[in-house]
């Protein structure tokens, strides 16, 4: 029987690291993204576009709403958001008389806005490197519980330090790359938030099924994308945009 020489073998492995080495595929976050050469691969505008560190980049567009995703549409102060986001909202303002959930709603003017009194929308404001603040907490011996509360216990502490230097700051901490890393998000929190438009329910039901555009925006870059588009139901909120001026970017 033949048998491969180990020199085969080793032949194998380089040219199995090597093209691995090689990939770019997978998770990057912003910071590293001048590392992908995107120019090159088709990108029309400068990377510095899409996240600048000391300036203000199309990341900044993208805003969390009580939990789901949104995008700022003009500069004062409109925010685009799926449907199913809003709901909650649309319930809420809707009564006997008004059914916004099934008829939809239109403000033509700023007085016609309806307050979202639950909702808020946090503005992403930047984030750093705290994986040595962490992990020194972190001991080998520990079981997986100790590890599990040290680790709530050291991301609610750093997350409260930040937010107390500035106003309306909301701070978290979250693990990247199976835990070898870690990084304080921050962001301001606008909590004065109002819908300015929504659609018929109708417009994205069709037989019976409600099909909306599915796929998170987070800020990652990431190589391949796997958003569906369907027929997609979109709620326009606003907030104050004078609580946006001056914003701190750090």
């Amino acid at each position: 029987m033949y048998r491969p020489s180990k020199y085969l073998y080793i032949a194998v492995m380089i040219l199995f690291l090597t093209w691995f080495g090689a990939a770019e595929e997978g998770m990057w976050m912003p910071h590293q993204i001048q590392q992908l050469d995107l120019n090159s691969k088709g990108l029309k505008i400068p990377v510095e576009k899409i996240y600048n560190e000391n300036s203000v980049g199309l990341i900044d567009a993208v805003v969390r709403v009580r939990g789901g995703t949104g995008s700022f549409v003009s500069k004062k102060g409109l925010i685009l958001t799926n449907h199913h986001v809003a709901y909650g909202a649309l319930q809420q303002a809707s009564d006997k008389d008004h059914d916004y959930i099934a008829h939809g709603f239109l403000a033509r003017t700023n007085a016609e806005e309806i307050p979202a009194p639950s909702y808020y929308v946090d503005v992403f404001l930047g984030y750093e490197e705290v994986t040595s603040s962490v992990l020194k907490h972190l001991k080998p011996h520990m079981t997986a519980e100790q590890r599990t509360k040290t680790l709530e216990r050291i991301e609610k502490k750093l997350a409260a330090q930040a937010e107390k230097k500035g106003k309306d700051l909301y701070c978290r901490v979250r693990s990247m790359y199976s835990g070898n890393h870690y990084y304080l998000f921050r962001y301001k929190r606008l909590q004065d938030i109002r819908i300015v438009y929504a659609p018929p329910q109708s417009i994205g039901v069709y037989g019976e099924r409600l099909t909306i555009l599915c796929g998170p925006v987070i800020p990652v870059i990431s190589r391949f994308y796997g958003l569906m588009f369907q027929r997609t139901m979109w709620v326009f909120l606003t907030v104050p945009i004078m609580s946006l001026i001056n914003r701190p970017l750090s």
